[in-house]
């Protein structure tokens, strides 16, 4: 009798393509929704016109770390967007 051949479990870029995911999707909590009570309900929804932010710089480095401390809390409670 033949063996079925056994499954490979994924490995390199599968958790790294799940991450970004996640984190694309707090993004648009972030930015696009202004789901963030430190960011505030600002929208900033994306433009494929627009080369540069509608945002300052200042506003950049605090959506890019909460969108950073938020994924890190939501993955380490192992929950997702």
């Amino acid at each position: 009798m033949s063996k079925a051949p056994q499954q490979s479990m994924p490995t390199g870029a599968t958790p790294r393509v799940h991450s970004l995911r996640e984190r694309l999707c707090v993004l648009g909590q972030v930015a696009v929704y202004g789901m963030n009570e430190k960011v505030g309900m600002l929208s900033f929804p994306p433009n494929d016109n627009q080369f540069d932010k509608p945002y300052s710089g200042h506003t950049a480095e605090l959506i890019d770390s909460e969108v950073c401390a938020t994924h890190t809390h939501t993955y380490t409670q192992g929950g997702s967007c």
